[in-house]
């Protein structure tokens, strides 16, 4: 369920602040088109106004990649392990674990040869 999570932060000195604690709202049970307001102590208001969304989010909730990226890492690592193949000169196809979907830099060449002629 995604959480709208909020750090709460308390002025001790000019330019200071210590951290007070964290708001967390489920998104699924804000009320669409209505202020909710967040008291603490008497010192501080938190309004927040929710709009209904007809289309995708353009914001990533969480850490799980979305269905467009996980498709193109499943095509990518078959072009990866293709290419590594014809690289290294191997004779079997490359398992699909073993296709790396990290991008390669100058040191990555010598490592990943000597990895998969060994």
């Amino acid at each position: 369920m995604p959480l709208l999570l909020f750090t709460l932060l308390q002025l001790a000195d000019k330019n200071v602040t210590q951290e007070y604690g964290v708001l967390s709202f489920p998104l699924n049970s804000l009320p669409l088109q209505k202020e909710i307001a967040v008291e603490e102590d008497q010192s501080f208001e938190l309004y927040l106004t929710s709009r209904k969304c007809s289309g995708d989010l353009d914001v990533r909730l969480g850490y799980s990649l979305c269905r467009e990226e996980q498709d193109f890492l499943q095509k990518r690592k078959k072009h990866v392990a293709a290419a590594l193949k014809k690289i290294l000169n191997l004779e079997e196809d490359l398992k699909e674990h073993e296709a790396s979907h990290m991008v390669p830099n100058d040191n990555f060449s010598p490592a990943i040869k000597a990895w998969f002629t060994h």
